[in-house]
């Protein structure tokens, strides 16, 4: 590592004596610089130290300036100056190192060895540094990064040496490179002309410091400890790595300590006070951009993501946040949205904008968070979440979700829904709570026979008064009554009627599907057909069976016939009910007319022999022997009947 010198001291008054580089326009205010300060005191104290930026000459000044009492004129002084290439200081862990470098001439003739540059390797400049004043730290980074005017009361000469190299260590490169100071104490704070120091010092007793001294506040604190406590770096790294983008230097310092804190240390309100403070203190796009970009992807305060990410998505013009990057977009993938409030706002943001951020969250949202996510996020969030999910993500659809849309809504999602693997099928119990005849149209229009099948189901669980509307919509759609998977689901004797009556009877649709598509439905009738409701059911049934045979119309009559018979013999039969059977029964004379159980068991005989429905069938339709008997007496009545009589009981 080369590093440049220059001397400066009194040779027929005071001037450059010696140096390994020119220093072009900068000589002027270094040879002012390295004269002695206005007002110093020199005491005991070893010298004083100067330090500034030389824009022309693309170097750092570190100065040394001691007294020079064996001149002959009083006041002089001399001055060693360090010429820094910039890129140094960075090398350097702790800048005390490079105090070391800094030499006294022994007399005027000794200038030789300041004409040649410096070599020197920061790993063996390392030296042993007496413990820093803490208080003076904490006075030193108040007042550099809180004050305009940064004046050090020190008690005496060199005091102030230590402690503001501790602190100049403690900056990021552009910041160290960028530092105006000087340590010379003075009775005032006159300093110097040409140019302005961000540190002076000046003479006060030690009762004067102590009243002087601020009371820390925790970012000052923060700041001091990490000096004072060596095994505690985390805030230099922290300030290393954020502070080298940032536009304002000295500035930038407490609000990147105050992140910090928060990184450590989150609150209810993190994300609101770390808004706060990027726009106060870095209020354009690029400025701390990289702090900006890891605060929103989540590489620094992860708990202050998604609420950042609110920021970020709202239509705020000012926003100065960057968009996310794909490890961002990452982390919001694996947030758990039931420990995270936020995810549910930044969705219903994200599916209104198309920017560039909005759509990485919308693709999101469907291709990239866990499904048990999505879920949670649909069935808690407000319509135009579920509308975006109906969209993408059908299949996720719940019925909770379902009820956050209005009607309105819902014609407009259900044939996107229609078409998930599901279906809407298992979204029919929330559906069925509206009434709007609208939906209830586009609904059977959609999928009529789960719609069918569902208002079926619920009337006969609830009763047909609770789902009115729907009930009467299918009415108006009776083909679909005679689909037997949609039979299946009427279990109650008001729906069964309900249905017979749509279907008008014993229309000609009716007749040509049978009993057939009725078989789940007449399973949960009771056979004993407590009411006249449900006898009127198996009187219909018994006569479409007469009509129409089959195993399904025999498994009718199996089930029908002994308690229908007995009610006629018993004369317990309604009139409504017999004046529907009567046109279906078989003829008889005149004179036995009357006799409607006649009529009945003669239609009997007259299906098993007409669909050869078996024999053993026939004989167990009753479990009363007098039944029985007047079976066999009518079979016996017709030649082909008589295959089906039981001769023992004849």
């Amino acid at each position: 590592m080369i590093i440049d010198q220059a001397l400066f001291g009194y040779d027929g008054g005071h001037r450059l004596l010696a140096s390994s580089l020119p220093l072009g326009p900068d000589a002027p205010l270094l040879t002012e610089l390295s004269d002695v300060a206005p007002g110093t005191i020199f005491g005991n104290g070893d010298g004083y130290w100067t330090g500034l930026p030389l824009p022309s000459l693309k170097r750092y000044a570190l100065l040394r300036t001691w007294p020079a009492p064996e001149m002959s004129r009083p006041g002089c002084v001399w001055t060693h100056a360090l010429l820094l290439d910039p890129k140094i200081l960075e090398l350097f862990e702790d800048l005390s190192d490079l105090q070391s470098l800094a030499s006294r001439p022994k007399n005027i003739l000794d200038t030789e060895r300041y004409k040649h540059a410096i070599e020197m390797s920061p790993n063996n400049q390392r030296a042993q540094h007496s413990q820093p004043n803490s208080e003076i730290i904490a006075d030193l980074i108040f007042k550099i990064y809180a004050q305009k005017e940064a004046v050090i009361k020190t008690t005496a000469p060199g005091e102030l040496v230590s402690p503001l190299f501790s602190v100049w260590s403690q900056q990021w490169p552009r910041l160290r490179r960028n530092f105006k100071f000087q340590t010379a104490l003075t009775r005032g704070t006159a300093g110097t002309n040409s140019i302005r120091m961000d540190i002076t010092t000046s003479l006060a007793s030690s009762a004067e410091r102590l009243s002087a001294a601020p009371t820390l506040q925790t970012w000052v604190r923060a700041a001091q400890q990490d000096i004072v406590d060596s095994r505690d770096r985390e805030l230099r790294s922290f300030l290393r790595k954020y502070g080298a983008d940032v536009k304002k230097q000295k500035a930038s310092f407490r609000p990147l300590v105050e992140i910090k804190l928060l990184d450590k240390k989150q609150e209810e309100d993190t994300t609101n006070r770390i808004l706060l403070i990027l726009a106060k203190a870095f209020p354009s796009a690029e400025d701390a951009k990289k702090l900006k970009e890891d605060l929103v992807n989540g590489d620094l305060i992860p708990s202050a993501q998604p609420g950042l990410i609110l920021s970020l998505l709202s239509d705020d013009p000012t926003c100065i946040l960057p968009t996310l990057n794909a490890t961002g977009l990452i982390r919001i993938a694996n947030l758990d949205p039931r420990s995270s409030v936020e995810m549910i706002k930044i969705a219903e943001l994200a599916i209104t904008s198309n920017t560039p951020t909005s759509l990485a969250i919308q693709d999101l949202l469907i291709n990239d968070i866990p499904t048990s996510s999505q879920a949670w996020i649909i069935e808690n969030s407000s319509g135009s979440i579920v509308r975006f999910f109906c969209k993408y993500k059908p299949s996720l659809v719940t019925e909770r979700a379902i009820n956050h849309l209005s009607d309105e809504d819902l014609i407009y999602v259900l044939p996107l829904i229609a078409t998930s693997s599901n279906s809407l099928t298992e979204l029919m119990g929330a559906l069925l709570s509206r009434e709007s005849k609208e939906l209830i149209i586009t609904l059977f229009a959609l999928a009529p026979q789960a719609t069918a099948i569902a208002v079926l189901r619920k009337a006969s669980e609830f009763g047909i008064t609770r789902i009115s509307i729907w009930m009467a919509e299918l009415l108006k759609r009776n083909y679909l009554l005679l689909d037997e998977n949609v039979l299946e689901a009427a279990s109650t004797p008001d729906v069964i009627l309900e249905c017979i009556n749509a279907l008008d009877w014993l229309s000609p649709e009716v007749l040509k599907a049978g009993c057939t598509p009725w078989i789940s439905a007449i399973a949960a009738l009771n056979p004993n057909l407590p009411s006249k409701k449900e006898e009127a059911i198996a009187a219909f049934f018994t006569a479409l069976a007469l009509h129409t045979g089959h195993n399904s119309g025999l498994s009718v009559i199996e089930r029908f016939f002994d308690t229908l018979h007995s009610r006629i013999i018993d004369s317990d039969l309604s009139q409504k009910t017999i004046d529907f059977l009567l046109p279906h029964l078989a003829s008889v004379s005149f004179f036995k007319g009357w006799d409607l159980g006649l009529r009945l068991r003669l239609s009997i005989v007259d299906a098993y022999v007409r669909y050869n429905w078996p024999r053993n069938s026939f004989l167990n339709l009753s479990h009363k022997k007098k039944t029985r008997i007047m079976l066999a007496e009518a079979a016996s009545e017709t030649a082909e009947g008589d295959y089906y009589a039981d001769e023992s009981l004849l």
